[in-house]
């Protein structure tokens, strides 16, 4: 099973959907790291992500895709524009799938679509 960093953005029904299907999950919110409440911004969470050896999912695309050209050095990323829009527990099955067929996630960009 991975380890995954969920983006401040993901709903709270994905993290536990992808915690019951076996994933490590933590979220930038239950780190707190964000001091001053203002949210981190997407280099911040990626490092995050890094600090803990861990695969961001993440709704926000653009930016993150930018981040991960810039430099592969990371543990994954997993983009999931519709998360607001399904059902969590599809949502977390259809991010399961995508990642049970890859040995290591170091440096992946995975798109999730529906």
């Amino acid at each position: 099973m991975a380890r995954l960093h969920a983006d401040e953005h993901i709903p709270p029904g994905i993290v536990f959907r992808l915690r019951l299907l076996g994933h490590t999950v933590d979220t930038v919110r239950e780190l707190g790291e964000d001091k001053y409440g203002e949210g981190l911004n997407d280099r911040q969470v990626l490092l995050q992500a890094s600090r803990h050896r861990a695969a961001v999912v993440t709704k926000n695309v653009k930016d993150f895709r930018v981040l991960h050209d810039r430099s592969g050095d990371h543990f994954g990323i997993i983009a999931c524009t519709f998360c607001d829009t399904a059902d969590p527990k599809r949502i977390a099955k259809l991010i399961d799938d995508a990642i049970k067929s890859m040995s290591d996630l170091r440096g992946q960009w995975l798109r999730v679509k529906h």
